[in-house]
């Protein structure tokens, strides 16, 4: 069950469970998970989720959420963006099976590593990975 700190944390705003549902559907295409060097994927893209148990998960646009795949009426991908850098991506569900169970959910979960290492002018970002800019912010440009 998701609580009020983890929907605080993610960007959502609702909690709890539900709903159950088998297919989700991209619901953003303007995101480096649905537009990536794995593919690029529109609203009317589908793929299969390995189980249907799901969080009640709301994205809350203000402050600065965006749902990138639906399950149902609710977020089955929710990546926020932190006003301080840096981004949180959600994947509700049962993502590791997801992931292995649909090439679409495959491709979008490797377009989100993509994004979040290469997102800024192609160049590897995702903080001190090459210990020499101890001061860069995780999964950002700065």
């Amino acid at each position: 069950v998701m609580g009020t700190e983890l929907a605080a944390l993610i960007g959502s705003t609702s909690v709890g469970d539900g709903p159950d549902a088998a297919i989700s559907a991209v619901s953003n295409t303007t995101t480096g998970l649905t537009s990536g060097p794995f593919g690029s994927y529109s609203t009317a893209t589908t793929f299969t989720n390995a189980d249907s148990n799901h969080e009640n998960a709301t994205a809350n646009t203000a402050a600065g959420a965006v749902r990138v795949a639906a399950v149902g009426s609710r977020a089955k991908v929710i990546v926020r963006t932190l006003a301080s850098g840096g981004q949180i991506i959600f994947w509700n569900g049962d993502g590791a099976a997801d992931w292995l169970g649909d090439s679409v959910a495959s491709d979008l979960a490797l377009n989100a590593i993509s994004s979040a290492n290469f997102g800024c002018n192609a160049q590897l970002q995702g903080g001190d990975c090459d210990d020499n800019d101890p001061t860069m912010v995780p999964g950002s440009c700065n």
